[in-house]
């Protein structure tokens, strides 16, 4: 089921639930509210990483898989940066 689910969701869905100022390097405030929805969305996508790791150990041949969780990754590291910035501010 996890498999499945995760081939036919879009990976990178989650940042556009984010206000697009996350995704734009020019904006580097970040309100209380902002921080917490960033953690928020790093929270959500650090639990897919996790259930795409043990469909991985199942799947490890399936290209799909591979592609969505190599995304979930690029999505974390880009939240995680994101979140410097605001407990840098």
């Amino acid at each position: 089921m996890i498999l499945t689910r995760l081939c036919n969701d879009p990976a990178d869905s989650l940042l556009h639930h984010q206000p697009p100022r996350f995704a734009d390097p020019r904006f580097v405030h970040c309100g209380d509210s902002d921080k917490q929805l960033i953690e928020a969305a790093l929270e959500q996508v650090n639990a897919m990483i996790v259930r795409a790791a043990h469909s991985l150990d199942q799947y490890p041949s399936h290209l799909e898989l591979q592609r969505s969780f190599a995304r979930l990754v690029g999505q974390r590291d880009a939240l995680a940066v994101h979140l410097t910035r605001c407990s840098a501010d």
